[in-house]
C-alpha cells in the first residue's frame, strides 16, 4: 500500500521526462503487489529515499534483452540486474527451449565470472548495510539459476557446485555445451564492465549466441513469461541441485590448445621456458584458460599477486578490467620489471578478450589494439614464411580493420568473409552454417574482431583469449630471440599490406536521457551525415538498416533483433573509414575509425608519421558525435578515458 508520502513521491517520479510516467506506474504496481525475489520493506525504502532520477531509470522499463541476454547495473527494479530479472530470464529461456527443442536434451550448462556487487560508487547508501543485494555475486546468481532451471524441469551442469568461489571462463562454457551435448547454456557475467554491473547471456546448443530471427523468438519468450507466485518456495526445494561438469571436459579444452601450439608453434618450444611472460586475468577467470594453456605449453608465466580472482577488481585502474583500454594493465607492466618480462598478456573477467602490451627497445611499452593483435595472428597463420601457411576461412565483421582482407590475399586458398554484422555471435552463426553444409571439418584459420576477440578452432563458437594467447607468446619468444619485438613484427605485416591505423571509441551516455541521446545521434547521422573524415570528403555511405541483400530491399520485414543488429552506419573516404552503432549491451554509442593505404616502403617511419594525425582526426569525430548528443567538449575533456560518461566529460575543467 502507498501512504501520503509515497503518493507525493510517485507524483514526483511521474513528472520526470523520458520515462517518468511509466516508472511511476510500474513502481506503484510493485508497491501494491508482492514481487518474487523482492523484499517489500527494501522496495519501500528505495521508493522513499532513492533519488528521483534513479527511480525513473530503475523502473522506466524492463531491462532490455539485447545481444543474446541482459546486462546492466545491479539494483532494485525491472531495469536492473537482480534475482527477479534472473528468474524471468531463466523462465523465458526454459519456455523457449520447450517450444523449439522438441525431443532434444533438457540439460543446460551454467557459468559465471568472479564479480561481486558491493556498491563501490556508494549510490545506494540510503539502503543501509544490511541490504540484501549487497554481496550478490555472479556465483550466487549462477547457483540460483541452477535451482530455477530445476523448477522448470531442466538439469544443469556447473563448475564445482559446492565451491562458493568457483568460476568458468566464457569460452569454456561454449566448449562444454558442445562436449556435453546440452540444450544450451547461461553465462552470468558482465564481461569487462564495472564490478557493480552484471548480466545473463543465453547460449545455443552449438555453443554460440542466438542470432536473428531466433533471438527475437527468445526475447519474446523472456518478455512474455510470468513467474509462478510460489517461485521462491519452489526454488528452495532444489538447493544444491547442479551436477558437476566432468573433469575431462576442462582437461580436453586445455589440451586442445596445447596440442595446437605444439603443431604450429613448435619452433619456439626449446627456449620459451627462459622467456618470462606476465599474464594477468585482471582479477577474473582467465587463469583457467589462458593461464593453464600457456603453462601447459611451457612458458615461464608470472601473474601479479594482487590480480588473481577478485570480484571487486580492486587492483585494476578505474576498476575497468577491459584489455581494450590503455592503462588498465599499468600495474601489470610495473610488475613485469621484477620478472624481467617484456610481454604482458591480459584478459577480461570472463576471459574471452585478449590484451597485449609489448616493451620496446627504448624501454617504453606499446599497447596493441585489437585490430593489431588480429593482424599479427592472421599474418603468422597465413603469410609468414616461418608460419603454418594455413588455408581456409578468415572471418571478421564490418567494424574490423581492412588489414585482414589484405592479409587474406597473401595466402593460398584463404576465403575471406569480412561483412558480418558486429558481434561474435554472427561468427558462430556462420560457422554453424559452414559446418552444416560441409562434407568434412571446416578449416577455420581465424575469426577476429576489433574488440580483442579471436578464435582459431571450430570446437567452440565464441571468442577465446586462449585462442590467440599462445600464438602471441610464441611470436614474442621468437622475435625476442632475434633481438626484435612484436611491434617490429607488426611493421613487417604493414610492409606487405600497407599501413593500417585504427581506433575504437565509445561515448558512454547513461540513464534514460542517455538512451534517447544515442537514438538522437543515430538519427542525426542519417539525416545529416558526416561530410568529411579528416581532410577527405566522404565518398561512400552505407546504412545497414536499408543496404544489403537481407535488408528491407529484399521485401522482407526485419525482426526487432535484426533491426538492432543492423543499426550500423559506415562512411568511407579515400583513406579513412568510420563505422558507428549503438552498443547492444551497454549505454554506449560506439564507433570504429580506421586509416588504410597501399603498401609502400618504410612502414615503421610511415606509421610514426601518420599516427598523431589519425588520432586527432578520430578525436574530432568524437567531438562531433558528442555535439550531436547535446554536449560541447573541451580539448582537455576529449583526452579523458572513454569509460567516463559524456555527461561528466562535458563538465570537466582541468585543475
Amino acid at each position: 500500500m502507498t501512504g501520503p508520502d509515497l503518493s507525493q513521491r510517485l507524483s514526483e517520479v511521474a513528472e520526470q521526462p523520458n520515462g517518468g510516467a511509466a516508472a511511476a506506474a510500474t513502481l506503484r504496481q510493485w508497491l501494491s503487489v508482492d514481487q518474487p525475489f523482492v523484499s517489500s520493506s527494501e522496495l519501500r525504502r528505495f521508493a522513499e529515499q532513492a533519488p528521483v532520477e534513479m527511480i525513473v531509470d530503475a523502473f522506466r522499463c524492463d531491462i532490455p534483452f539485447g545481444t543474446g541476454g541482459r546486462r546492466g547495473r545491479v539494483g532494485i527494479g525491472p531495469n536492473r540486474i537482480n534475482p527477479r530479472t534472473l528468474a524471468l530470464t531463466v523462465a523465458g529461456h526454459c519456455e523457449f527451449l520447450k517450444q523449439t527443442g522438441g525431443d532434444s536434451s533438457r540439460t543446460v550448462v551454467v557459468a559465471n565470472d568472479t564479480r561481486v556487487f558491493t556498491d563501490i560508487n556508494r549510490l545506494h547508501t540510503f539502503m543501509g548495510e544490511g541490504w540484501s543485494l549487497l554481496g550478490t555475486s555472479s556465483r550466487s546468481l549462477a547457483l540460483l539459476a541452477c535451482q530455477l532451471y530445476a523448477v522448470y524441469g531442466f538439469e544443469t551442469y556447473l563448475t564445482a557446485p559446492k565451491d562458493p568461489d568457483a568460476y568458468m571462463p566464457t569460452p569454456e562454457l561454449s566448449y562444454a555445451i558442445r562436449a556435453l551435448h546440452a540444450a544450451g547454456g547461461l553465462n552470468v557475467s558482465a564481461s569487462h564492465n564495472h564490478p557493480d554491473d552484471n548480466g545473463f547471456k543465453v547460449y545455443t546448443p552449438t555453443g554460440g549466441q542466438y542470432c536473428p530471427p531466433d533471438d527475437s523468438t527468445l526475447s519474446r519468450a523472456v518478455e512474455q513469461v510470468e513467474l509462478d507466485p510460489r517461485i521462491e518456495e519452489l526454488v528452495a526445494r532444489y538447493l544444491g541441485v547442479a551436477a558437476e561438469i566432468p573433469a575431462d571436459v576442462h582437461r580436453k579444452y586445455i589440451d586442445m590448445y596445447v596440442s595446437r601450439d605444439a603443431a604450429i608453434c613448435a619452433s619456439s618450444a626449446p627456449f620459451r621456458a627462459s622467456v618470462p611472460v606476465v599474464y594477468t586475468p585482471l582479477c577474473g577467470t582467465g587463469l583457467a584458460n589462458v593461464g593453464e594453456t600457456l603453462a601447459g605449453a611451457g612458458y615461464q608465466l608470472h601473474t601479479p599477486p594482487d590480480q588473481y580472482p577478485d570480484g571487486s577488481f580492486a587492483s585494476i585502474p578505474m576498476r575497468s578490467p577491459n584489455p581494450e583500454i590503455p592503462g588498465v594493465t599499468d600495474p601489470a607492466i610495473e610488475f613485469a620489471a621484477s620478472a624481467g618480462a617484456e610481454l604482458v598478456l591480459s584478459s577480461d573477467p570472463d576471459a574471452d578478450r585478449l590484451g597485449v602490451e609489448v616493451k620496446l627497445p627504448d624501454g617504453s611499452w606499446r599497447h596493441l589494439t585489437g585490430n593489431q593483435i588480429g593482424a599479427i595472428i592472421a599474418y603468422f597463420l597465413i603469410a609468414d614464411p616461418a608460419g603454418p601457411r594455413l588455408a581456409g576461412e578468415l572471418i571478421t565483421t564490418v567494424a574490423t580493420s581492412r588489414v585482414l582482407r589484405a592479409i587474406g590475399s597473401l595466402g593460398s586458398k584463404v576465403r575471406v568473409t569480412d561483412d558480418l554484422m558486429i558481434g561474435f555471435k554472427f561468427v558462430g552463426q556462420l560457422l554453424d552454417a559452414l559446418e552444416e553444409s560441409a562434407t568434412g571439418p571446416v578449416p577455420l584459420v581465424l575469426a577476429s574482431e576489433e574488440s580483442h576477440g579471436y578464435l582459431t578452432t571450430t570446437d567452440l563458437r565464441d571468442k577465446d583469449a586462449a585462442s590467440g594467447g599462445f600464438i602471441i607468446a610464441h611470436l614474442h619468444a621468437s622475435m625476442r630471440r632475434s633481438g626484435r619485438t612484436l611491434w617490429d613484427y607488426l611493421m613487417e605485416v604493414f610492409v606487405a599490406t600497407g599501413v593500417h591505423i585504427e581506433h575504437g571509441r565509445s561515448l558512454v551516455l547513461l540513464g534514460a536521457d542517455g538512451a534517447e541521446q544515442i537514438k538522437s545521434v543515430m538519427r542525426s547521422l542519417r539525416e545529416q551525415p558526416l561530410e568529411r573524415l579528416g581532410s577527405e570528403p566522404v565518398t561512400v555511405r552505407h546504412d545497414f538498416l536499408v543496404d544489403g541483400t537481407d535488408g528491407p530491399r529484399s521485401g522482407r520485414a526485419l525482426s526487432p533483433g535484426e533491426k538492432a543488429s543492423r543499426d550500423v552506419l559506415e562512411m568511407i573516404s579515400e583513406h579513412y573509414r568510420i563505422v558507428v552503432r549503438p552498443s547492444g549491451t551497454e549505454a554506449k554509442l560506439k564507433y570504429y575509425f580506421d586509416y588504410a593505404e597501399p603498401p609502400r616502403s618504410g612502414a615503421a617511419a610511415r606509421y610514426a608519421e601518420l599516427e598523431a594525425a589519425v588520432t586527432a582526426d578520430c578525436s574530432a569525430v568524437y567531438a562531433d558525435l558528442a555535439r550531436r548528443a547535446g554536449y560541447e567538449l573541451s580539448a582537455a575533456a576529449l583526452e579523458l578515458p572513454d569509460v567516463m560518461p559524456v555527461q561528466q566529460k562535458a563538465g570537466y575543467q582541468p585543475g
